[in-house]
């Protein structure tokens, strides 16, 4: 129980934190942000919500709150851009990893899928750990997302994002940060160097099934949008799930459950979908 309440002041700590750079640096430029340059958009569907439940920091996963900005529906969310710059300060606070200089984009040319999973392949070996593999790499407006997976598991990892316009890597915040229980922020994995252990194996046997993660998610959609459905899988990570938001049949977005809690975090930082390198293989 001490133990437990060490790391939810822990958390609570870091999120104080996070707050304080947002407050005091709006108008900073996010040159390291995963828009790059400032290219942070809020045209997705689910805009920039950071907010969740009785305005909870780091949006609806933290908190029960039932509508997309906590307060019954909304598509920008509490903060508005917020959640671009909150994006930009957690790639300098957490470890940025830049790649290369033969695979970094030239200026003003974005990165393509293909480049961008060249970075990703080139990312995961300096963790040093022969058990990791890429795995699906994702290509949105504002970054590609990545996972990382147990070869000898099949299990995800931890996510990870890449700026389109330098190629610097670094940690998805949200629940790979908070809620990973094996590579996350309090469990040595967060400058990319971790040894991917962690005390009595936390994180493996969930409470909740990914058939009930599947469910939540669901109605989590159902009530902002009926329209929205929710992927056939919920991949697997120690101590959540991450799934996709489809519309039509077409990826519009992520969530995550936490595989104890049943809570649902949105990723919200994404914004629009392009492709994926599972449409290619």
């Amino acid at each position: 129980m001490n133990q437990q309440r060490k790391l939810f002041s822990l958390v609570m700590i870091v999120i104080a934190a996070i707050a304080a750079l947002i407050l005091a640096n709006t108008a900073v430029t996010l040159a390291q942000g995963p828009g790059g340059n400032g290219n942070c958009h809020d045209s997705g569907p689910y805009g920039s919500n950071w907010t969740g439940n009785n305005g909870g920091m780091m949006g609806q996963g933290m908190m029960n709150g039932s509508g997309w900005n906590g307060q019954g529906g909304g598509h920008h969310g509490m903060m508005g851009n917020a959640g671009c710059s909150m994006m930009g300060y957690m790639g300098t606070m957490m470890g940025v990893w830049a790649p290369p200089t033969d695979l970094t984009p030239a200026s003003g040319i974005p990165l393509d899928l293909e480049r961008a999973t060249k970075i990703a392949e080139a990312y995961l070996v300096t963790w040093q750990n022969p058990n990791l593999a890429l795995g699906e790499v994702l290509q949105f407006d504002n970054n590609f997302y990545g996972t990382a997976l147990e070869t000898d598991t099949g299990r995800g990892a931890f996510e990870f994002l890449i700026n389109p316009s330098t190629g610097n890597v670094y940690l998805e915040p949200g629940p790979n940060m908070m809620w990973n229980l094996r590579y996350g922020m309090m469990y040595g994995g967060v400058y990319g160097v971790g040894t991917g252990t962690t005390p009595n194996n936390d994180g493996v046997e969930m409470s909740i099934t990914p058939e009930r993660a599947r469910e939540l998610a669901q109605e989590y959609l159902t009530n902002y949008d009926p329209t929205l459905t929710i992927s056939e899988e919920a991949e697997t990570f120690y101590g959540y799930y991450t799934l996709e938001i489809l519309q039509d049949d077409q990826i519009t977005g992520m969530l995550s459950v936490n595989g104890y809690t049943g809570q649902v975090w949105l990723h919200a930082w994404h914004g629009n979908f392009i492709a994926s390198t599972n449409e290619i293989d």
